[in-house]
Order: C-alpha cells, then sequence, then structure tokens
C-alpha cells in the first residue's frame, strides 16, 4: 500500500471519528509527529513501527477515544532526546508489579495453577511489549515486538493487566482503530470487570450491541 493511499484512509477515518488529543505532560513538543521524526525515533529507539501506527500519530496523535475509553499514545521523541525512554519506563513499572504478584501467588499456592500460567504469559508478552496506550485506564496496550512479520509489517496488538489477564486484539492497527475504539464501548469489552466495578447509574448505560472484535487469550 503507497503512502498516499495509507494517509487518505486514515484521513477518511479522522473525519468521522469523536477523538479528544492530548499532550502528555512530559512532551515538550506538537503531538502531531512528521515522517522525519518518526524515522528519528525508529533508529534511536531500534523499533519498526508498523505503517498505520506511524499514519495515526500524524494525522491524530496521541489522545483519546472517548466512546471505548481507550488512550493512544505516540512516541515521545523528546524521552529519547534526554535519555529516557518513557515507554520503557511504563513497561519496565508493570514488569516489576507483575513479577511481585506471580512471586506472591507462588508463596500462597504450591504447583502451577491457571493464575500462575496467565501471569507468566504476561511476563513473557512485557519482556518483548511496545506501550501503544491504555483502556479505561486499566488495561495497557501493546505491540507484541517479538511476533514482527515482514510480510504484514505488523505486531500482535493486546490488551493486559497484571492481575486480570491479557486480551488479544489481532495485528491489524488500522481494524483496531475503526473496529474496536471507535464502536466498541469498554463495558462490551470487558462486561464482567465492568460490571464488579461501574457504579449502578454507570452500568445502566451499558450500550447493548455486541462485541465480535475481541477475542481473550486462552490460559493456557
Amino acid at each position: 500500500m503507497t503512502f498516499n493511499i495509507l494517509f487518505n484512509k486514515w484521513q477518511d477515518l479522522a473525519n468521522e471519528v469523536e477523538f479528544i488529543q492530548v499532550v502528555p505532560r512530559d512532551y515538550e513538543i506538537s503531538p502531531l509527529l512528521t515522517t522525519e521524526q518518526l524515522e528519528i525515533y525508529q533508529n534511536k529507539a531500534k523499533v519498526i513501527l508498523p505503517p498505520d501506527y506511524k499514519a495515526f500519530c500524524q494525522l491524530f496523535g496521541t489522545g483519546e477515544f472517548p466512546y471505548s475509553k481507550t488512550y493512544i499514545r505516540c512516541p515521545n521523541i523528546e524521552s529519547l532526546h534526554t535519555g529516557m525512554n518513557s515507554e520503557r519506563i511504563v513497561i519496565s513499572h508493570l514488569y516489576s508489579r507483575l513479577k511481585a504478584e506471580l512471586k506472591q501467588s507462588e508463596k500462597l499456592e504450591k504447583g502451577k495453577t491457571i493464575k500462575q500460567f496467565r501471569l507468566l504469559k504476561i511476563q513473557n508478552l512485557l519482556e518483548s511489549a511496545y506501550l501503544v496506550g491504555y483502556i479505561w485506564t486499566y488495561f495497557t496496550i501493546i505491540f507484541d515486538l517479538s511476533s514482527y512479520d515482514e510480510l504484514d509489517q505488523n505486531y500482535d496488538i493486546f490488551a493486559l493487566h497484571p492481575t486480570d489477564g491479557c486480551y488479544f486484539f489481532g495485528r491489524d492497527f488500522y481494524n483496531f482503530v475503526n473496529q474496536f475504539c471507535m464502536k466498541t464501548p469498554v463495558q462490551k469489552m470487558f462486561p464482567e470487570l465492568w460490571s464488579l466495578l461501574a457504579t449502578t447509574k454507570d452500568a445502566a448505560k451499558i450500550d447493548t450491541r455486541q462485541n465480535v472484535f475481541l477475542q481473550r487469550e486462552p490460559e493456557t
């Protein structure tokens, strides 16, 4: 797909979606990135960014889709200049929390339980994770860098939480935004968790549309 076709595809999407652009406190430059800035980031961070994700960062920038409560974070170029990769700092924090949770689980339960298998799965994902954003400020969205394929130039996309498992969203970032971020309310994504955490008032507003896009990862 040529750059113009790719860019036009995202431009059409930008014209029809509700999106709130946000400039994080650790950003000192425009949230919209140029092709040159993205190339610099890839070279310095030693990571290949999917073409659709790069187009998103050029047209949308960092911000939130309020309908699905999904926050997408574009690369922080400034963090590379200071020698601190803010994306890696977040992943490292999650990794430390996950290891503490796994250690506690092993102390309380003898033998490998379903919970421990799930925690080990998340630990493996975090070891090769690139931070993409958050869902409901509760789940962290990542690219699994170990899953890169030159044929589609994409990664597996996951949403994960140290105690509440991981969810697989396929490999196509455009479809992730178009099918989930724009059209799937968070209540439908995690119905059990929403019922547990949401207030009675919020739970009454749950959208009745079916979510056929989300697939939960097997726990074994």
